[in-house]
This record gives C-alpha cells, structure tokens and sequence, in this order.
C-alpha cells in the first residue's frame, strides 16, 4: 500500500499530466471539422475522378473520330487541337486528385491521433478519479487513527 505522501504526490503528477494534455483535448474539438474537412475532400475526389473519366471518353471519342477521318479532305488540326485540350485536362485533373489524396492522408493521421489522444484522456482522467477515491479513505482513516490515538493517550494519562 502507497503511504499518504506517495499518494499525494501520484496524485499531482496525474493532475500535471492531465493539465498537459489540455492542447490535446483543444485538438480533439476539432475532430469533427477534420472529419468533415476529410469527406468533403473525398467528394470532391470522387467528382473529380468522374469528370476525369469523361474527359477520358471525349478523348476516346475524338481520337476514333481523328481515326475515322484520316485521309479525308477534314481538317485533323481542328481535331488534333481537341485531343490536346483534352489532354490538358485530364493532366490539371490528376493534379487535382493528388492533391485531395494529400490532403485526404493528412486528414486522417489527425483524425488517428485525436483518436488516440481521447483514449489516452480517458485512461488518465480513470486513473485520476480511482486515486482520489484512495486519497479520500486514507485521509479518512488517517482521521479516525488520531482520535483514537488521542482517546487512548487521554485514558492513560488518566
């Protein structure tokens, strides 16, 4: 059993620790705007994984369409000019994918961690509430032990 004193003393070092994580449980508040932060990132992931596939099918299309009419009296430089519009926008549209992929990956290791930071709280914030409780019974028996000490010293001093 702990003495009074290295009760005391576990007890202030949970209430620094405790008092320490306070930048932590500020970070934890902000678990719900990285959550949401993090899903829209990944719609607009999605929509711009959708628009990729169709600039990918116009660019199918006028590639056929290129094909079709080689050695036709059709101007292929209008159709060539198209193609590489289209290339063009399919690259500023990978660009963007992997930046909501970044941005995505960044989300979620703060969301990890916020995660963990609660668990880690909430294991404390149980060891800090379990010491007071000893802290409380001790003084109170350390209570009860003077005054019948004193009795007792009273009776025979009588």
């Amino acid at each position: 059993m702990l003495s009074y004193q290295s009760q005391t003393e576990q007890h202030k070092s949970i209430q620094q620790e405790l008092f320490g994580l306070e930048d932590y449980v500020a970070k934890s508040k902000e678990y719900p705007v990285y959550k949401e932060r993090r899903s829209n990132a990944q719609r607009t992931l999605l929509e711009a994984q959708e628009r990729k596939k169709e600039f990918e099918k116009e660019l199918e299309d006028a590639r056929k369409e290129l094909a079709a009419t080689v050695g036709a009296t059709m101007d292929t430089t209008a159709l060539t000019a198209e193609v590489a519009d289209i290339d063009s926008k399919i690259a500023d549209i990978d660009i963007q994918i992997t930046s909501y992929q970044q941005k995505i990956g960044s989300l979620s290791q703060k969301l990890d961690e916020i995660k963990k930071l609660k668990t880690d709280i909430a294991e404390l914030s149980k060891d800090a509430g379990v010491l007071s409780v000893d802290i409380s019974e001790y003084e109170l028996l350390s209570h009860r032990m003077e005054y019948h000490i004193r009795s007792y010293a009273h009776w025979f001093q009588s």
